[in-house]
């Protein structure tokens, strides 16, 4: 991993964030879609993907998915910066990373 090139990337989605957001107001931005008008959408509308059929509900799932993922990046971003932060000390007896 390119810690340098993270920290950039991270830097740059967080002012795109800021700048997709700007314009809303409180109750907007906490809106959440009703779960109940999700069962409107076609969840098994597919198209040919190389893989093989590939549905919405896919899509949703690897999405989530994908999240996850990043979720695992910025641990393991915290994780290697928390062994640096606390050095001299070592952190061996918290167990494999």
């Amino acid at each position: 991993m390119n810690l340098p090139q993270t920290i950039h990337h991270l830097r740059h989605n967080s002012q795109a964030i800021r700048l997709l957001i700007q314009d809303l107001d409180d109750d907007t931005a906490r809106r959440r879609p009703d779960p109940d008008s999700w069962s409107v959408l076609d969840w098994e509308a597919a198209r040919d993907a190389p893989w093989g059929k590939f549905t919405a509900g896919d899509m949703l799932a690897a999405w989530v998915a994908h999240d996850i993922l990043h979720l695992r990046q910025l641990v393991e971003l915290k994780w290697a910066n928390t062994v640096v932060e606390l050095r001299p000390y070592i952190v061996q007896y918290a167990g494999e990373w």
